[in-house]
């Protein structure tokens, strides 16, 4: 079992601030590189995807291991199973259906045929990022949820890890999941995407070993030297994966897509390092700290809305430039994230405001 040193460096019921500054600022990384395309000649649009491609997911796998709290027991593994299951698994559902109704408009447009339906089951079965073939069959893709799904299975799986093996183990065992995750998911399809909650098992490993680093409590002059140092490895190792921004070569999780592995996964490390410093200096600004904060704290709300944006996409993507296209959407969402605030936050308040005066 491992020991337990680095759990007490994230005490429970606190926030780590420059976490939820990297998880809100991503959040529009994210959003960003699900805009951009290929666009004649023009390099920035593929090259700007890339960048973004290669740390923005596994930035948020390695925060969850660090703002995790791990099981000291099986009765507090089973708990916390049950608690990501709540956090994860029922907004993949939600969405889900949402985009069953919302996209395929099935009320509208002949109801569901029974290929239909076992298509759309085998799509929340396998939770592949991507269309994939199963016995003839082509399943669509889950979309973006996949990401849920997957932080889900790699949260359990590393907590499983961390609570049966000595601390000695954590890595080498995380290692060799990897590897099996990279050779599965080039070979075959996993249900619930398996495999690439396996191969990602050494980002939660980095995240849970960055708990023991002293990150955020440093001169600003350092923080920005770290930050030079984790760019000038991140950009230079990213050059060597994706030299040709005509081609995609860099690490993309949804279609497995594993570049000279696992130099993919040092690229993400870096790159994530990098840009949580940047995010260590930004929340020393109050204004734009305090705005950020509050996305990173609730970024799930903000990815659920993101997974939904194709329903307003009129919104944003007849916009010639695509950079205007980019600012659209990351406003629209963000409008479409308050909203969503509001109506869960809104009831609660107005409770807690009645509670108050009655006493």
């Amino acid at each position: 079992m491992a020991e337990k040193n680095a759990f007490n460096l994230c005490k429970k019921n606190s926030r780590v601030m420059w976490v939820d500054v990297a998880k809100g600022l991503c959040m529009f990384v994210v959003i960003m590189s699900h805009t951009v395309h290929a666009e004649g000649e023009k390099s920035f649009p593929l090259i700007s995807r890339g960048m973004a491609m290669s740390f923005h997911m596994p930035l948020f796998f390695i925060l969850s291991a660090y703002t995790f709290h791990f099981s000291e027991n099986m009765e507090q593994f089973k708990k916390a199973a049950i608690k990501s299951a709540k956090r994860l698994l029922i907004p993949s559902l939600i969405i889900f259906v949402i985009r069953i109704f919302m996209y395929d408009k099935i009320l509208t447009e002949g109801g569901v045929s029974l290929e239909y339906f076992i298509k759309k089951s085998l799509s929340l079965l396998f939770s592949s990022g991507v269309g994939i073939n199963f016995a003839g069959l082509d399943v669509p893709a889950f979309g973006m949820i996949w990401f849920l799904m997957v932080l889900f299975v790699a949260r359990v799986l590393f907590d499983y890890i961390h609570l049966v093996f000595e601390e000695k183990y954590v890595f080498p065992v995380c290692a060799l999941c990897s590897i099996v995750g990279v050779t599965l998911g080039k070979s075959t399809t996993t249900f619930l995407a398996i495999d690439i909650a396996f191969a990602i098992l050494p980002l939660f490993c980095f995240g849970y070993k960055l708990r023991n680093v002293n990150f955020e409590n440093k001169k600003p002059l350092i923080i920005i030297r770290d930050a030079l140092i984790a760019g000038a490895v991140w950009g230079g190792l990213l050059y060597v994966t994706f030299p040709d921004y005509r081609h995609v070569s860099y690490l993309e999780l949804a279609p497995r897509n594993y570049p000279i592995y696992p130099l993919c996964f040092i690229i993400a490390i870096a790159g994530t390092v990098m840009f949580c410093k940047i995010c260590c200096l930004i929340d020393k600004i109050p204004g734009l700290a305090i705005i950020l904060r509050f996305i990173g704290k609730n970024s799930l709300y903000l990815y659920m809305i993101h997974c939904l944006d194709m329903i307003w996409d009129k919104l944003w993507v007849d916009y010639s430039s695509q950079k205007i296209q980019v600012l659209m959407r990351c406003l629209t969402d963000f409008g479409a994230f308050l909203i969503l605030i509001v109506i869960l936050y809104a009831p609660k308040l107005l409770i807690s405001k009645k509670v108050k005066e009655v006493n």
